[in-house]
């Protein structure tokens, strides 16, 4: 039970370190709204490794694990849905208050559908030279604001 317990909180960090470089890569490239969708599996990730310790009676490696989903859910423009885990962690963590603050008023922002169809459609599109990022990062940025 304890190893199964293991194997999978090994494989959930290593699915969430995957996500959020991911993530990274794309918002470095200039495409943000793709990279929150990553952001938010890699939350989800970490929501769960928190319940997994928890269940352990390991509270630190908890706490740890929701700071990182609320930073996750703040990268993914899901502020909302962070405030209740910035809560959790404020007596650990004292960075949440700032979070907490820059997450305050704002509504969570629509995630972008990131499908292979998509991805593979786009990446033609760059290819073919019919567009290039700079340009689809600003058409998708104006229309992700609308």
């Amino acid at each position: 039970m304890q190893e199964e317990v293991d194997e999978k909180i090994r494989r959930l960090k290593s699915v969430k370190s995957a996500l959020i470089l991911e993530a990274q890569a794309l918002r470095d490239r200039g495409l943000a709204p793709f990279s929150r969708p990553f952001y938010q599996s890699a939350a989800d990730a970490e929501s769960e490794l928190a319940d997994l310790f928890r269940s352990l009676n390991r509270p630190q490696d908890a706490q740890i694990s929701l700071f990182s989903a609320a930073s996750c859910l703040v990268q993914a423009g899901q502020f909302q849905k962070a405030v209740p885990h910035l809560r959790r962690v404020l007596g650990a963590f004292p960075e949440a208050e700032a979070m907490l603050q820059e997450c305050r008023g704002r509504k969570d922002e629509p995630l972008v559908a990131d499908v292979p169809e998509l991805r593979a459609l786009i990446g033609l599109l760059l290819r073919k030279g019919l567009i290039n990022e700079a340009e689809w990062a600003q058409a998708l940025e104006t229309t992700v604001a609308r």
